[in-house]
């Protein structure tokens, strides 16, 4: 039950209860009513009372006169004192019942009383006696006190009347009152009921517009050509479609209620946690390339998209995510670089052969250039020079032969085991440092499964830029980020590279150098890829240059490892 529904049902019962109250003090001013009325009859009892008064008060005059009794005094003085006695107590004569006097006329009803007795006295000692002067006498105390009793029954008989008179003005107000109140609760319960059927008119109406859309959605959901999944903020999953199960090969019901880290292959799993995290914390994640993980363990890459999932106050629930399977974009890359490689491997041949027969002149070169100076080692400043310069250009020469092998040259990884820092020192080994160079290599070391011939030609290319982008003086930072994959970074102070110039640098045959073939770093890109890793570049103009290298630990691809 919703909140408001409790609160509708709260204010309804309140209702209710003030209705029931109502009830119940209507029925309690009832009782009281039929109470007055009995005490109405105490009003006819009074008035009664003062009639049997002035009766024996005119039976005893007669007596006087006449000398005879025409009535019975001490019998109507009985029924007067039964009266005075049922006025005080209540109970029932001939079918009339009087209820209690009430407690603030007890003092007048004993005056009364009083009166009655002494007028009973004088009434028997006036019947008894024989002497006419005695009589006489009495007859005047006898007028006296039933004067006295006959006006102080008028008074209780006005008083009774006038408190009876005041208690009905009361109960018609009271009556009134109480039923203004149950009018006013009956129309508060009606439009209580009236706006609570017309919000959950409303509510059906809106829920029902959303069921249309939860249908339309669900077809959406279920018929996109893409992987779809629901998951909660914890990254179980709570739905998907048929597509997301039959790709990983389970049954929706295998699929949900696990974690999304469970279909992911194992050297994406970084890379979904960075994506998660950045979901969790900014409500989106945008096309993140992710190798998911089939059943029967095989893999294939995927682009990765997850917005919020929020529920009726806004509040996030989950996510769903949309994952679009991009094998083939990989087959046809794939396809583009076998190509490559066979147009590449015929101009490699053809590149082998001429390099060969460059190489073995220039050797020649070199080698009588190395000759005539150890013949002449005094031979003068313009001979030196002369001898320096062919020096330069067949070391020129041969870097460029190199460049264009390296880059045309594309053969099989011979994968073994090696540490980085083999790796990094294998590549300085090959390379001639100048003296105002400081190289930092990095403290901590990582074992990959790599071509290390291959990769000591990536970080000779990558240390040699950053010695020629400080012009041979200053300091190149090296450092390892042990993770899976593995990140290295060869970082220079040197002149950096613009903006428009950056995304450049890896194009085959760009070079900014007067002396550069533009095939280093093309190469360099070719050998990681072939590693199934990335390299880039962040730079900034006047601070230096940072190249980013990202190998795995272990390359998925089906070669043997040499051990």
């Amino acid at each position: 039950m919703s909140n408001q529904t409790k609160k509708v049902s709260n204010r309804i019962f309140f209702l209710v209860g003030i209705q029931i109250a109502i009830i119940v003090i209507s029925y309690i001013v009832l009782d009281i009513f039929e109470s007055e009325t009995l005490e109405g009859n105490s009003v006819a009892i009074s008035g009664k009372n003062r009639f049997l008064t002035e009766m024996v008060l005119n039976t005893v005059k007669d007596y006087y006169i006449g000398g005879k009794l025409t009535g019975d005094p001490i019998s109507a003085l009985g029924i007067y004192e039964k009266n005075l006695q049922l006025l005080k107590t209540g109970g029932t004569q001939m079918g009339m019942t009087l209820s209690p006097l009430p407690e603030k006329f007890h003092g007048q009803w004993e005056n009364i009383h009083n009166l009655y007795l002494d007028y009973k006295t004088k009434i028997q000692s006036f019947v008894k006696s024989d002497s006419a002067n005695y009589r006489e006498t009495e007859l005047v105390e006898i007028s006296d006190l039933a004067n006295k009793s006959v006006e102080q029954n008028r008074i209780l008989t006005n008083q009774l009347g006038l408190d009876i008179e005041n208690s009905s003005t009361m109960q018609i107000w009271l009556h009134i009152s109480l039923a203004i109140i149950n009018i006013g609760v009956l129309l508060l319960m009606t439009k209580l009921v009236y706006n609570t059927l017309k919000k959950r008119a409303e509510q059906l109406i809106k829920i029902e517009k959303e069921m249309a859309v939860d249908r339309k959605f669900k077809i959406l959901y279920e018929e996109m050509p893409d992987l779809c999944r629901t998951i909660n903020e914890k990254g179980i999953i709570l739905d998907c479609n048929m597509v997301y199960a039959k790709s990983l090969g389970y049954s929706r019901e295998e699929v949900i209620g696990k974690s999304i880290f469970d279909h992911v292959a194992e050297k994406s799993q970084s890379a979904l946690y960075e994506s998660f995290e950045m979901w969790k914390n900014k409500g989106i994640a945008v096309s993140k390339e992710i190798w998911f993980k089939r059943k029967d363990g095989s893999i294939f890459p995927t682009l990765i998209r997850a917005t919020n999932l929020v529920d009726e106050n806004g509040k996030r629930i989950g996510s769903n995510t949309v994952i679009r399977d991009i094998s083939n974009i990989y087959d046809v890359k794939k396809e583009l670089d076998e190509q490559k490689l066979k147009r590449l491997s015929t101009i490699g041949e053809l590149s082998s052969r001429i390099a060969h027969d460059i190489k073995n002149p220039l050797s020649v070169i070199k080698n009588t250039v190395e000759l005539m100076q150890m013949r002449d080692p005094h031979a003068d400043e313009t001979d030196r020079r002369c001898f320096d310069r062919l020096e330069r250009a067949v070391t020129r020469i041969r870097h460029q032969v190199d460049d264009v092998l390296d880059f045309v040259k594309s053969t099989n990884l011979v994968l073994k085991n090696y540490t980085m820092s083999e790796v990094l020192n294998a590549a300085l080994d090959r390379m001639i440092i100048p003296d105002g160079v400081n190289i930092k290599l990095p403290k901590n070391d990582v074992n990959i499964v790599c071509d290390a011939e291959k990769l000591e030609v990536v970080f000779a290319n990558l240390i040699t830029n950053a010695i020629q982008a400080m012009n041979n003086e200053g300091e190149i930072n090296i450092r390892i980020i042990d993770d899976d994959p593995v990140l290295i970074t060869v970082n220079d102070h040197g002149s950096g590279i613009s903006d428009e110039i950056l995304p450049k640098i890896f194009d085959p045959l760009f070079t900014t150098k007067q002396t550069g073939t533009g095939l280093g770093l093309a190469s360099c890109r070719n050998i990681v890829e072939q590693h199934e890793g990335k390299i880039w570049a962040k730079s900034e103009v006047g601070k230096g240059t940072t190249m980013h290298v990202v190998l795995p630990k272990k390359v998925n691809i089906q070669q043997p490892i040499v051990e």
